[in-house]
């Protein structure tokens, strides 16, 4: 892309990428959770297990893979599908070198024959990677976790919904980017609040600088001020070398350079110490 990074200028790279439109295609698939995929059998075993301990933790857990769902969707659309919105950018856009489409279509590959070397316990499958994890995983225990008890009905009716959801998440995300940003820009100007929420990352970065950063900082600058500057710079280290200075002008005024008036202060101070011993 000549070295064009903004997701917003890109747009029918399908052509231009094909052995990167066809992994990402399969890393998106396995992402959302599409049935097949080892996304599917992680996420839906995950979920089927957060459901056991809490249906609240499993309805969490939805709303997070609807939110993977459309925002893979809306990233995988907007940069191979449709029209280029950038031409320039398109125009120098190729394939990448084999040292970096190599590992693309491994993992691809793997994406989709690793669920079959493992098909999870909840759905019905023997899940042999787990024995062989398991004296790793087990390392240093007393007691072994036992597995979680269910049924492979409930996992698959969980597996059901969540599946449904998360590919109409996904739908929801294709029909809103696949004629580019048009339907996005209406949405926006027509919910601003909202857009304005989501752009701005619930304001989440504002938060923490105004009720986090910002006190600490405001703190920070107190004990510099205050205990650094003037505690230890000014009292500890300046105030010393101020008196010492004001003393050494105090005593120089009595510096004449003249020996007859040092030699005159000396009879005095010892007319004085005579006077004081033998008194």
């Amino acid at each position: 892309m000549h070295h064009e990074q903004d997701l917003f200028k890109m747009g029918g790279l399908r052509s231009k990428l094909p052995i990167t439109f066809a992994t990402m295609l399969v890393a998106t698939l396995a992402i959302i959770g599409f049935p097949g995929t080892s996304g599917f059998a992680s996420k839906d075993e995950i979920l089927y297990l957060a459901y056991l301990k809490h249906p609240a933790l499993w309805l969490i857990g939805v709303v997070a893979a609807c939110c993977t769902a459309f925002y893979m969707l809306r990233l995988f659309t907007l940069t191979f599908l449709g029209k280029a919105r950038d031409h320039h950018a398109y125009d120098h856009a190729h394939e990448s070198p084999v040292s970096m489409t190599l590992p693309l279509v491994v993992l691809a590959v793997g994406t989709v024959l690793a669920v079959w070397l493992g098909w999870p316990k909840a759905f019905g499958g023997d899940f042999h990677i787990e024995a062989w994890l398991a004296s790793a995983i087990t390392f240093g225990q007393l007691h072994a976790p036992h597995g979680e008890h269910g049924s492979h009905q409930l996992a698959w009716a969980l597996a059901s919904v969540s599946t449904i959801l998360g590919l109409s998440s996904a739908a929801f995300g294709y029909f809103s980017y696949k004629d580019g940003l048009t339907v996005a820009a209406a949405r926006a100007a027509k919910f601003p609040f909202l857009h304005d929420l989501l752009l701005n990352k619930y304001y989440v970065d504002e938060g923490v600088e105004r009720f986090l950063l910002g006190p600490i900082r405001w703190f920070g600058n107190l004990l510099w001020k205050l205990f650094d500057v003037i505690i230890i710079d000014g009292v500890g280290v300046n105030l010393p070398g101020a008196l010492a200075r004001v003393f050494g002008d105090f005593t120089a005024l009595f510096q004449t350079g003249r020996v007859r008036n040092y030699t005159l202060s000396m009879a005095l101070g010892a007319a004085v110490l005579l006077y004081v011993f033998l008194k």
